[in-house]
């Protein structure tokens, strides 16, 4: 029983549910500029889950194909430490992508699109031959548009006559772009080792600050933009605290030039991002 039970633990690791609030919460925001989240309906559930399912399939699929990274980067995840094996981990894989199309076909046609053009991408993003995360910027572009466009969208699939909100796409995607860098932040030693070639490998260290630096005004710029030209409403303006948690968050980083600060930076990062998720989902149900 203690076996099966640690063995259930091990699978559920290796998916990195961590990772599964900011997507959810992403989705979320896709149904909330679509339907009254608080009128239920079974399919906001399928779409909930059918992310859930994606995240969980494209987490292990890229821990088979990192796994000699991860034994730098991440030693105590469960392929690191032989808990589980690679053939697992491709079951997990395959079953985990599989429920998401199940689910997203019991939403729509549109969402199963959508759900099939994200499973592809987050292939993509490790399958070896092609290997977006080794190809610069486009492994940060891959990931970011997995949790900031594709995820929302599946949202919105779930009554896909009402406008897609465009805005808010874009302005999470800017703010994903943050969060993806700094994960490489967090993964500098094994990806160098390895030669994984991502954003801060190519332009250094403070080239990379900066450029973080400049998406976070970019941001600053687009949401009083927004609200200006009467795309937003004023209320909108209260993601400029998000703006600025973010620009604190990069101070310190800056300040502390360690790995340990950058694993935290990361993860502020994404605490952030949930908030700021919430708080849009906010305004819609005020």
């Amino acid at each position: 029983m203690g076996s099966s039970l640690s063995s259930l633990i091990d699978m559920l690791k290796i998916t990195v549910p961590e990772y599964m609030p900011v997507g959810l919460i992403a989705t979320l925001v896709g149904m909330a500029y679509t339907i009254n989240l608080t009128s239920f309906n079974i399919k906001m559930v399928y779409a909930l889950l059918s992310v859930a399912f994606i995240i969980a399939g494209y987490n292990t699929y890229n821990a088979i194909v990192d796994l000699e990274i991860d034994r730098i980067n991440k030693p105590d995840r469960p392929l690191p430490k032989a808990l589980l094996t690679i053939k697992d981990a491709k079951y997990i894989t395959i079953i985990s992508f599989f429920i998401s199309l199940v689910l997203s076909l019991l939403i729509n046609k549109i969402a199963f699109l959508i759900a099939l053009v994200t499973i592809t991408l987050s292939v993509l993003y490790s399958y070896r031959p092609i290997n977006l995360k080794g190809r610069f910027i486009l492994g940060t572009l891959a990931a970011t548009v997995l949790y900031t466009i594709t995820f929302p969208l599946i949202g919105w699939s779930v009554s896909q006559y009402s406008k897609i909100p465009i805005q808010i796409i874009f302005y999470l995607f800017v703010f994903g772009l943050v969060v993806a860098i700094l994960k490489d932040f967090e993964d500098i030693i094994g990806d160098n080792h390895y030669e994984a070639h991502t954003i801060i490998s190519y332009l250094g260290y403070t080239k990379t600050i900066k450029l973080l630096l400049l998406l976070i005004l970019f941001g600053i710029i687009l949401v009083i933009g927004f609200v200006y030209y009467g795309f937003l409403s004023i209320y909108y303006l209260g993601l400029l605290i998000f703006s600025l948690l973010y620009l604190l968050n990069l101070y310190y980083l800056n300040m502390n030039k360690t790995t340990k600060r950058a694993k935290r930076a990361f993860i502020y990062s994404m605490v952030i991002m949930i908030f700021m998720e919430i708080f849009l989902i906010a305004l819609k149900l005020l």
